[in-house]
């Protein structure tokens, strides 16, 4: 039996199980592994047990590897999509396998729900950075729809990363608990304001290299339409399964010279390019908020953004400018307008930069232990 503090909340130090498919060391891993090593790996110096139950890629070692306190346990293995079914098809027995107070699960790509409370009787929290399965489900043909409107009924307790995103919760699930608790950055993100110059060198695109999600070829095809002139030296820093049709595209628009594919970069080497770009590029089809652009407005850095829900509403409510997504014309203008006008940048950059002042990982960390606390049965 579930061992309750006085009040009937969940004890003050928890044995947290939490679900995230997507690897911190996997070449493909992204902002969702990041959230969840820097959450955690600060509850566990809080005291906490935390087990991260991850998808195994490539050739990853099986078993366990221990991370700043947070256990992570491999499940599954080959390529995809055999790495996300034997994810899935195992989850149960690692979920009864793990003695846990509270279970938290990312939702993930395709179907979004793992179907986690079928398999414990504890407390579930869904931490839902996207619901995926409308775009797969047009993307493959599948009925990955169905699968996420069954599933979101298993769930009562619910994280969203912006408000937009949780009254959509809401309203798909009537009654439930939505907390919001926003991305997070380490101190070594923020820039000073008084070194925000905005000058720049180049147009940069960071993040995952899917060329559908992220509008890829939008903004291929935007930029090989700007004026000669116009057009900074553009860097599109990544990896993913895009990789090899990125490049057939670069060839074929015939912008070997202008653009550069330097791969994954990280650490100081991400920190470098941020610095010396004139504006980030984000076009994507569908987003919420990815950590790349609470990065680049701590870095001071303006922001050209598809105008769509969640991603929209963190530039609205910021610094950046709003393009309508594919359509290249605009994303053109948007890009050479933009980039002529040094002192708009340097205004952006400003209000960018004071507004996700404070916005750090320790006072999300903080944030999501008091939500779990106050999760009862």
């Amino acid at each position: 039996m579930l061992a309750l503090s006085g009040n009937g909340r969940l004890p003050t130090t928890m044995r947290i199980l939490h679900l995230d498919i997507d690897d911190l060391s996997s070449p493909l891993g992204g902002g969702q592994a990041r959230r969840t090593y820097e959450i955690n790996r600060r509850l566990a110096a809080q005291g906490h047990q935390v087990t991260v139950v991850t998808g195994r890629y490539g050739r990853a070692v099986r078993g366990s590897v221990v991370r700043d306190g947070v256990v992570y346990r491999r499940l599954g293995g080959g390529p995809f999509p055999w790495n996300f079914l034997t994810y899935l098809a195992l989850l149960g027995i690692a979920v009864r396998a793990e003695a846990h107070d509270l279970l938290v699960e990312d939702f993930t790509s395709p179907v979004s729900t793992g179907m986690s409370p079928l398999y414990t009787r504890r407390p579930v929290i869904a931490s839902v950075a996207n619901l995926f399965a409308e775009p797969m489900a047009e993307k493959y043909g599948l009925p990955f729809d169905l699968v996420e409107h069954l599933g979101l009924r298993l769930y009562r307790h619910f994280i969203a990363l912006t408000p937009g995103f949780a009254a959509r919760l809401r309203a798909r699930q009537p009654g439930a608990n939505v907390a919001v608790i926003p991305q997070g950055l380490n101190d070594e993100d923020f820039v000073p304001l008084a070194a925000l110059d905005a000058s720049g060198r180049h147009f940069l695109y960071m993040g995952r290299l899917d060329i559908h999600q992220k509008g890829l070829d939008t903004l291929l095809v935007a930029y090989a339409s700007m004026p000669a002139a116009k057009r900074a030296p553009l860097v599109i820093a990544g990896t993913g399964s895009g990789t090899a049709r990125l490049r057939e595209m670069v060839a074929s628009l015939g912008l070997v010279a202008d653009v550069q594919l330097p791969g994954q970069v990280t650490g100081p080497a991400k920190r470098a390019l941020l610095a010396d770009a004139m504006l980030l590029c984000m076009p994507s089809r569908y987003e919420v908020l990815p950590i790349v652009a609470l990065e680049a407005l701590a870095a001071g850095l303006p922001i050209i953004a598809s105008d769509i829900p969640g991603l929209g509403e963190l530039i609205a409510a910021t610094a950046g400018v709003l393009v309508r997504p594919d359509l290249p014309g605009e994303w053109a203008t948007a890009m050479g307008d933009l980039s002529d006008d040094r002192r708009h940048r340097r205004q952006l950059a400003q209000a960018g930069r004071e507004a996700v002042a404070g916005l750090t990982w320790d006072l999300i960390a903080d944030r999501q232990e008091a939500v779990y606390q106050g999760v009862g049965l």
